[in-house]
C-alpha cells in the first residue's frame, strides 16, 4: 500500500552565529600545564628551547637525569 499523503515540511530558521572571532587560539602556557600537573610532588618536567646547544642539552637531560618523568620541551 502507498502512502498518498503529502508532508509539508515547514522550514526551521537556522539561528545566525552572533558576530565576533572564531578560531583565535591564545598562547598555551605549557609551563603552567605542567607546573598544575606536578604540583610539586609528580614526576614531570619542562623546559623552552631556543637553539640547537638547549636542545641537545634538553634531549640529554631527558633521556639520562629525567628518565622516568614526563618532559614537555617547547621549542622557539
Amino acid at each position: 500500500m502507498v502512502d498518498t499523503q503529502l508532508h509539508i515540511h515547514r522550514r526551521r530558521k537556522v539561528p545566525s552565529w552572533p558576530p565576533g572571532p572564531y578560531n583565535v587560539i591564545k598562547n598555551w602556557n605549557y609551563t603552567a600545564l605542567v607546573d598544575s600537573i606536578h604540583s610539586g610532588e609528580g614526576n614531570c618536567w619542562m623546559t623552552k628551547v631556543q637553539c640547537e646547544e638547549e636542545f641537545i642539552a634538553a634531549i640529554k637531560m631527558a633521556t639520562e637525569d629525567n628518565e622516568d618523568c614526563l618532559c614537555l620541551q617547547k621549542l622557539f
